[in-house]
């Protein structure tokens, strides 16, 4: 073994190293990544019916606390958000998902209606 690292150049002793630190970089990167996590999310519908969870379509997380204000649990209007259970979550990125999707048997997520008050969603105000 001492022979062949004798007869190797520094320069391939360098590039070997590398190589080796590359790889074990990107396994732990790959292993690291954050799921999404539940909590309230905007929900929209650019080409649908706000009120079809097929066409709603989630945004950005927004918080864990209940939204208030213009968009609430309490208003009465179209919803504006959604409570969702992504701890059985299998995707890495839930935004652009329709609702649908996000819940379905292949991605596993849940509105989460038993933390609501309502049913999962908070809606505008009039």
């Amino acid at each position: 073994m001492i022979t062949l690292l004798k007869k190797l150049n520094l320069g391939a002793i360098i590039a070997l190293v590398g190589i080796v630190g590359l790889t074990v970089s990107w396994k732990n990167h790959e292993s690291t990544k954050l799921a999404p996590q539940s909590g309230w999310y905007t929900v929209s519908a650019p080409s649908g019916d706000i009120n079809d969870p097929d066409d709603q379509i989630i945004g950005s997380f927004i918080s864990t606390t209940p939204p208030n204000g213009d968009c609430a649990e309490a208003n009465p209007a179209d919803p504006c958000q959604v409570l969702l259970d992504l701890s059985q979550f299998t995707a890495t990125s839930v935004s652009g998902l329709s609702v649908t999707d996000a819940t379905d048997t292949t991605h596993k997520g849940k509105v989460d209606v038993a933390n609501s008050n309502n049913d999962g969603y908070a809606r505008e105000a009039n």
